[in-house]
Protein backbone atom coordinates (compact mmCIF):
# COMPACT_ATOMS: atom_id res chain seq x y z
CA UNK A 1 0.00 0.00 0.00
CA UNK A 2 1.60 3.07 -1.17
CA UNK A 3 2.00 6.09 1.74
CA UNK A 4 -0.62 7.73 0.63
CA UNK A 5 -3.20 5.26 0.82
CA UNK A 6 -1.98 3.54 3.79
CA UNK A 7 -1.91 7.05 5.91
CA UNK A 8 -5.64 7.22 6.01
CA UNK A 9 -5.79 3.81 6.66
CA UNK A 10 -3.72 4.51 10.16
CA UNK A 11 -5.65 7.91 10.78
CA UNK A 12 -9.32 5.81 10.43
CA UNK A 13 -7.70 3.09 12.81
CA UNK A 14 -6.85 5.51 15.06
CA UNK A 15 -10.11 7.34 14.98
CA UNK A 16 -11.69 4.19 15.41
CA UNK A 17 -10.00 3.27 18.64
CA UNK A 18 -10.30 6.64 20.11
CA UNK A 19 -14.43 6.51 19.32
CA UNK A 20 -14.34 3.09 21.32
CA UNK A 21 -12.35 4.87 24.31
CA UNK A 22 -14.71 7.66 24.38
CA UNK A 23 -18.19 5.43 24.19
CA UNK A 24 -15.68 2.85 27.33
CA UNK A 25 -15.85 6.08 29.39
CA UNK A 26 -18.97 7.57 28.82
CA UNK A 27 -21.75 4.07 27.94
CA UNK A 28 -19.62 1.20 29.80
CA UNK A 29 -21.24 -0.54 32.80
CA UNK A 30 -19.14 -3.82 33.39
CA UNK A 31 -19.53 -6.65 31.49
CA UNK A 32 -23.73 -6.17 30.57
CA UNK A 33 -23.94 -9.35 28.77
CA UNK A 34 -23.04 -13.14 29.08
CA UNK A 35 -20.88 -13.32 26.09
CA UNK A 36 -18.65 -10.48 27.71
CA UNK A 37 -18.06 -12.02 30.78
CA UNK A 38 -17.72 -15.58 29.71
CA UNK A 39 -14.75 -14.58 27.07
CA UNK A 40 -13.21 -12.80 29.82
CA UNK A 41 -13.29 -15.76 32.15
CA UNK A 42 -11.91 -17.90 29.43
CA UNK A 43 -9.20 -15.76 28.88
CA UNK A 44 -8.18 -15.34 32.01
CA UNK A 45 -7.83 -19.00 32.40
CA UNK A 46 -5.59 -18.91 29.32
CA UNK A 47 -3.94 -16.47 30.98
CA UNK A 48 -3.30 -18.91 34.18
CA UNK A 49 -2.10 -21.62 32.36
CA UNK A 50 -5.41 -23.77 32.38
CA UNK A 51 -6.33 -23.20 28.56
CA UNK A 52 -9.61 -22.79 27.01
CA UNK A 53 -11.72 -23.79 29.75
CA UNK A 54 -14.36 -22.47 32.35
CA UNK A 55 -16.15 -23.16 35.03
CA UNK A 56 -19.82 -22.14 33.73
CA UNK A 57 -21.61 -24.19 31.99
CA UNK A 58 -25.34 -25.07 30.36
CA UNK A 59 -27.25 -28.22 31.58
CA UNK A 60 -26.56 -29.57 27.84
CA UNK A 61 -23.03 -29.10 27.96
CA UNK A 62 -21.97 -30.72 31.64
CA UNK A 63 -23.79 -33.41 30.31
CA UNK A 64 -21.76 -33.67 27.19
CA UNK A 65 -18.58 -32.97 29.41
CA UNK A 66 -19.88 -35.89 32.08
CA UNK A 67 -18.20 -36.37 35.53
CA UNK A 68 -15.42 -33.57 34.97
CA UNK A 69 -18.15 -30.94 34.62
CA UNK A 70 -20.22 -32.54 37.66
CA UNK A 71 -17.40 -32.29 39.90
CA UNK A 72 -16.97 -28.48 39.59
CA UNK A 73 -13.63 -28.82 37.39
CA UNK A 74 -12.65 -26.71 34.49
CA UNK A 75 -14.12 -27.78 31.13
CA UNK A 76 -13.83 -26.70 27.84
CA UNK A 77 -16.61 -23.88 26.55
CA UNK A 78 -18.44 -25.87 23.93
CA UNK A 79 -20.35 -22.87 22.46
CA UNK A 80 -17.69 -20.36 22.68
CA UNK A 81 -14.98 -19.98 19.67
CA UNK A 82 -11.61 -20.28 20.24
CA UNK A 83 -9.86 -18.01 18.32
CA UNK A 84 -12.15 -14.85 19.58
CA UNK A 85 -10.95 -16.32 23.32
CA UNK A 86 -7.09 -16.34 22.23
CA UNK A 87 -7.24 -12.93 21.08
CA UNK A 88 -9.33 -11.55 23.82
CA UNK A 89 -6.66 -13.54 26.49
CA UNK A 90 -3.73 -11.61 24.31
CA UNK A 91 -4.92 -7.75 24.67
CA UNK A 92 -5.64 -8.82 28.37
CA UNK A 93 -2.23 -9.96 29.30
CA UNK A 94 -1.23 -6.71 27.99
CA UNK A 95 -4.06 -4.22 29.65
CA UNK A 96 -4.69 -6.08 32.36
CA UNK A 97 -6.82 -9.19 33.73
CA UNK A 98 -10.60 -6.81 33.93
CA UNK A 99 -12.76 -4.99 31.91
CA UNK A 100 -10.82 -2.84 30.28
CA UNK A 101 -8.33 -5.61 29.55
CA UNK A 102 -11.69 -7.55 27.51
CA UNK A 103 -12.80 -4.29 25.74
CA UNK A 104 -9.38 -3.51 24.22
CA UNK A 105 -9.68 -6.84 22.41
CA UNK A 106 -12.93 -5.60 21.18
CA UNK A 107 -12.08 -2.05 20.65
CA UNK A 108 -8.99 -3.16 18.24
CA UNK A 109 -11.04 -5.50 16.06
CA UNK A 110 -13.85 -3.18 15.30
CA UNK A 111 -10.22 -0.77 13.91
CA UNK A 112 -9.17 -3.41 12.19
CA UNK A 113 -13.02 -4.09 10.76
CA UNK A 114 -12.37 -0.42 9.89
CA UNK A 115 -9.59 -0.81 7.99
CA UNK A 116 -10.68 -3.54 6.25
CA UNK A 117 -13.68 -1.82 4.87
CA UNK A 118 -11.48 0.86 3.74
CA UNK A 119 -8.97 -1.90 2.08
CA UNK A 120 -12.18 -3.61 0.13
CA UNK A 121 -13.33 -0.11 -1.03
CA UNK A 122 -9.87 0.49 -2.82
CA UNK A 123 -9.54 -2.57 -4.23
CA UNK A 124 -13.47 -2.69 -6.06
CA UNK A 125 -14.63 0.92 -6.06
CA UNK A 126 -12.60 4.31 -5.26
CA UNK A 127 -10.93 6.41 -2.63
CA UNK A 128 -14.09 8.17 -2.30
CA UNK A 129 -15.80 5.28 -1.81
CA UNK A 130 -13.19 3.30 0.32
CA UNK A 131 -13.21 6.52 2.83
CA UNK A 132 -17.17 7.01 2.90
CA UNK A 133 -17.82 3.29 4.06
CA UNK A 134 -14.95 3.35 6.82
CA UNK A 135 -15.98 6.49 8.22
CA UNK A 136 -19.22 5.52 8.28
CA UNK A 137 -18.40 2.49 9.92
CA UNK A 138 -16.13 3.62 12.73
CA UNK A 139 -19.15 6.11 13.47
CA UNK A 140 -22.07 3.48 13.95
CA UNK A 141 -23.41 3.82 17.81
CA UNK A 142 -24.71 0.10 17.53
CA UNK A 143 -20.61 -0.69 17.17
CA UNK A 144 -18.97 1.55 19.13
CA UNK A 145 -21.16 1.84 22.55
CA UNK A 146 -22.73 -1.40 21.85
CA UNK A 147 -21.16 -4.26 20.18
CA UNK A 148 -17.60 -3.40 21.47
CA UNK A 149 -18.61 -2.71 25.09
CA UNK A 150 -20.27 -6.14 25.08
CA UNK A 151 -17.69 -8.42 23.97
CA UNK A 152 -19.52 -9.87 20.98
CA UNK A 153 -17.35 -12.32 18.80
CA UNK A 154 -18.68 -10.70 15.53
CA UNK A 155 -16.44 -7.57 16.09
CA UNK A 156 -13.08 -9.94 14.90
CA UNK A 157 -15.24 -12.16 12.53
CA UNK A 158 -16.81 -9.15 10.40
CA UNK A 159 -13.25 -8.33 9.03
CA UNK A 160 -12.49 -11.80 7.85
CA UNK A 161 -15.38 -12.52 6.40
CA UNK A 162 -14.78 -9.22 4.37
CA UNK A 163 -11.59 -9.81 3.27
CA UNK A 164 -12.97 -13.36 2.16
CA UNK A 165 -15.43 -11.99 -0.22
CA UNK A 166 -13.20 -9.92 -1.87
CA UNK A 167 -10.58 -12.51 -2.65
CA UNK A 168 -13.71 -14.45 -3.70
CA UNK A 169 -14.72 -11.61 -5.65
CA UNK A 170 -11.60 -10.88 -7.42
CA UNK A 171 -11.59 -14.43 -8.42
CA UNK A 172 -14.47 -14.28 -10.75
CA UNK A 173 -14.46 -15.81 -13.99
CA UNK A 174 -10.54 -16.15 -14.16
CA UNK A 175 -9.63 -18.38 -16.58
CA UNK A 176 -6.25 -18.20 -15.43
CA UNK A 177 -4.95 -20.92 -12.84
CA UNK A 178 -5.20 -19.68 -9.19
CA UNK A 179 -2.31 -19.22 -7.81
CA UNK A 180 -1.65 -22.53 -4.98
CA UNK A 181 -0.35 -19.43 -2.50
CA UNK A 182 -3.36 -17.20 -2.74
CA UNK A 183 -5.84 -20.65 -2.40
CA UNK A 184 -3.68 -21.57 0.48
CA UNK A 185 -3.88 -18.22 2.13
CA UNK A 186 -7.93 -18.17 1.50
CA UNK A 187 -8.29 -21.32 3.06
CA UNK A 188 -6.86 -20.69 6.06
CA UNK A 189 -8.56 -17.09 6.15
CA UNK A 190 -11.41 -19.61 6.16
CA UNK A 191 -10.18 -22.06 8.75
CA UNK A 192 -9.64 -18.68 11.13
CA UNK A 193 -13.04 -17.66 10.88
CA UNK A 194 -14.40 -21.26 11.52
CA UNK A 195 -12.12 -20.97 14.41
CA UNK A 196 -13.89 -17.59 15.19
CA UNK A 197 -17.16 -18.82 14.58
CA UNK A 198 -18.66 -22.08 14.24
CA UNK A 199 -21.24 -21.04 12.10
CA UNK A 200 -19.14 -20.34 9.31
CA UNK A 201 -19.07 -23.95 8.38
CA UNK A 202 -22.78 -23.32 7.15
CA UNK A 203 -20.66 -21.35 4.38
CA UNK A 204 -18.45 -23.95 3.29
CA UNK A 205 -20.35 -25.47 0.89
CA UNK A 206 -20.94 -22.35 -1.02
CA UNK A 207 -17.04 -22.27 -1.07
CA UNK A 208 -16.31 -25.32 -2.23
CA UNK A 209 -18.35 -25.04 -4.90
CA UNK A 210 -17.39 -21.73 -5.66
CA UNK A 211 -14.32 -23.40 -8.02
CA UNK A 212 -16.89 -24.87 -10.38
CA UNK A 213 -19.44 -21.89 -10.43
CA UNK A 214 -16.69 -19.59 -11.04
CA UNK A 215 -15.09 -22.21 -13.92
CA UNK A 216 -11.51 -21.94 -12.70
CA UNK A 217 -8.86 -23.52 -14.51
CA UNK A 218 -8.42 -27.20 -12.77
CA UNK A 219 -11.22 -26.70 -10.30
CA UNK A 220 -10.28 -29.78 -8.33
CA UNK A 221 -6.43 -28.84 -7.82
CA UNK A 222 -8.06 -25.25 -6.94
CA UNK A 223 -10.60 -26.55 -4.15
CA UNK A 224 -7.75 -29.40 -3.27
CA UNK A 225 -5.54 -26.03 -2.27
CA UNK A 226 -8.30 -24.35 -0.26
CA UNK A 227 -9.14 -27.90 1.92
CA UNK A 228 -5.36 -27.54 2.67
CA UNK A 229 -5.10 -24.30 3.49
CA UNK A 230 -8.56 -24.87 5.62
CA UNK A 231 -6.98 -27.63 7.72
CA UNK A 232 -4.01 -25.66 8.59
CA UNK A 233 -5.83 -23.62 11.63
CA UNK A 234 -8.59 -26.37 12.09
CA UNK A 235 -6.37 -29.64 12.05
CA UNK A 236 -4.69 -28.73 15.04
CA UNK A 237 -7.81 -27.89 16.84
CA UNK A 238 -9.65 -30.63 16.23
CA UNK A 239 -7.05 -32.96 16.92
CA UNK A 240 -6.75 -31.36 20.43
CA UNK A 241 -10.12 -31.50 20.77
CA UNK A 242 -10.55 -35.48 20.09
CA UNK A 243 -7.52 -36.31 22.15
CA UNK A 244 -8.49 -33.74 25.03
CA UNK A 245 -12.20 -33.63 24.87
CA UNK A 246 -13.12 -36.35 22.88
CA UNK A 247 -16.51 -36.57 20.41
CA UNK A 248 -17.73 -33.41 20.16
CA UNK A 249 -21.22 -32.75 20.54
CA UNK A 250 -23.27 -32.17 17.39
CA UNK A 251 -24.07 -28.57 17.98
CA UNK A 252 -25.99 -27.77 14.54
CA UNK A 253 -28.21 -31.01 15.99
CA UNK A 254 -28.58 -29.04 19.51
CA UNK A 255 -29.97 -25.87 17.40
CA UNK A 256 -32.01 -27.73 14.84
CA UNK A 257 -33.94 -29.31 18.39
CA UNK A 258 -34.84 -25.85 19.82
CA UNK A 259 -38.77 -25.17 19.38
CA UNK A 260 -38.87 -28.90 17.68
CA UNK A 261 -38.03 -31.25 20.00
CA UNK A 262 -37.48 -28.91 22.88
CA UNK A 263 -38.57 -25.42 23.47
CA UNK A 264 -34.34 -24.65 24.81
CA UNK A 265 -32.37 -27.83 24.15
CA UNK A 266 -29.28 -25.73 25.81
CA UNK A 267 -31.14 -26.18 29.40
CA UNK A 268 -32.07 -29.76 29.17
CA UNK A 269 -29.19 -32.15 30.70
CA UNK A 270 -28.91 -34.32 27.93
CA UNK A 271 -27.72 -34.10 24.25
CA UNK A 272 -29.50 -34.09 20.63
CA UNK A 273 -28.81 -36.19 17.77
CA UNK A 274 -29.43 -35.85 13.92
CA UNK A 275 -31.09 -39.84 14.52
CA UNK A 276 -33.67 -37.58 17.41
CA UNK A 277 -35.06 -35.91 13.99
CA UNK A 278 -35.68 -38.73 12.48
CA UNK A 279 -39.46 -38.84 12.29
CA UNK A 280 -41.92 -37.40 10.22
CA UNK A 281 -43.42 -35.33 13.09
CA UNK A 282 -40.22 -34.22 13.77
CA UNK A 283 -38.95 -33.07 10.21
CA UNK A 284 -42.98 -31.28 9.68
CA UNK A 285 -42.09 -29.49 13.09
CA UNK A 286 -38.71 -28.56 11.45
CA UNK A 287 -40.21 -27.48 8.41
CA UNK A 288 -42.88 -25.35 10.15
CA UNK A 289 -40.34 -23.69 12.45
CA UNK A 290 -37.85 -22.45 9.38
CA UNK A 291 -40.66 -21.38 7.52
CA UNK A 292 -41.56 -19.24 10.60
CA UNK A 293 -38.57 -18.16 10.96
CA UNK A 294 -37.82 -17.30 7.34
CA UNK A 295 -40.53 -14.89 7.29
CA UNK A 296 -39.74 -13.39 10.63
CA UNK A 297 -36.16 -12.52 9.01
CA UNK A 298 -37.87 -11.09 5.94
CA UNK A 299 -39.78 -8.74 8.25
CA UNK A 300 -36.56 -7.63 10.31
CA UNK A 301 -34.68 -7.02 7.08
CA UNK A 302 -35.09 -2.84 7.53
CA UNK A 303 -33.49 -3.23 10.65
CA UNK A 304 -31.51 -6.36 10.93
CA UNK A 305 -28.99 -6.44 13.54
CA UNK A 306 -26.93 -9.11 11.90
CA UNK A 307 -23.85 -7.29 10.90
CA UNK A 308 -21.54 -10.17 9.37
CA UNK A 309 -21.87 -9.55 6.04
CA UNK A 310 -21.97 -5.69 6.29
CA UNK A 311 -26.10 -5.53 6.01
CA UNK A 312 -25.49 -7.66 2.48
CA UNK A 313 -29.10 -6.28 1.34
CA UNK A 314 -28.29 -3.04 1.16
CA UNK A 315 -25.60 -4.69 -1.81
CA UNK A 316 -28.67 -4.39 -4.25
CA UNK A 317 -27.93 -0.87 -4.95
CA UNK A 318 -24.49 -1.88 -6.05
CA UNK A 319 -26.20 -4.60 -8.54
CA UNK A 320 -26.73 -1.45 -10.97
CA UNK A 321 -23.32 -1.01 -11.48
CA UNK A 322 -20.94 -3.29 -13.33
CA UNK A 323 -17.78 -5.54 -12.62
CA UNK A 324 -16.28 -5.74 -9.63
CA UNK A 325 -18.34 -4.07 -8.18
CA UNK A 326 -21.21 -5.84 -9.40
CA UNK A 327 -19.36 -9.21 -8.64
CA UNK A 328 -19.07 -8.44 -4.88
CA UNK A 329 -22.95 -7.47 -4.78
CA UNK A 330 -23.61 -10.44 -5.86
CA UNK A 331 -21.37 -12.60 -4.45
CA UNK A 332 -22.09 -10.73 -0.58
CA UNK A 333 -26.46 -11.27 -1.57
CA UNK A 334 -25.62 -15.06 -2.36
CA UNK A 335 -23.98 -15.53 0.70
CA UNK A 336 -26.68 -13.72 2.61
CA UNK A 337 -29.51 -15.58 0.91
CA UNK A 338 -27.54 -18.97 1.99
CA UNK A 339 -27.24 -17.76 5.73
CA UNK A 340 -31.03 -16.66 5.78
CA UNK A 341 -32.19 -19.97 4.35
CA UNK A 342 -29.79 -21.98 6.83
CA UNK A 343 -30.36 -20.17 9.94
CA UNK A 344 -34.31 -20.67 9.77
CA UNK A 345 -33.60 -24.08 10.45
CA UNK A 346 -31.29 -23.19 13.74
CA UNK A 347 -31.19 -20.96 16.87
CA UNK A 348 -32.52 -17.42 15.61
CA UNK A 349 -31.57 -14.13 17.59
CA UNK A 350 -34.06 -12.38 16.56
CA UNK A 351 -36.81 -14.70 18.14
CA UNK A 352 -35.21 -14.10 21.60
CA UNK A 353 -34.32 -9.80 21.91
Amino acid sequence: MSPSRLWPALFLFAASLAASHLCHAFYFAGGQTYEFCHYAEIGRNILRGRGFSTRAFWPAELAALGPSADRGLDGPPLSRNPLFAYWSASWMKLAGVNDYGMALGNMLALALWVVALYWAGLRLFERRTALWSAGIWLSLPILQAGYVQYGYAELLYGPMLLVILVLLTESFSNAAPQSPRRLLALGTLCGLAYLQRYSFALWLPLIAALPLLLRWRGPLRSGAWLFCGFLLPVLPWALWWRLAVGPAPSLPALQLAEGVLSAAPIMDYRLYSLRDLASMDAAMALLSKAWQQFNRSLSDLPGMWNLELLFPFSAAAILFASGAQKRFALLALAFFGWQLAAFSFLHYENLIF
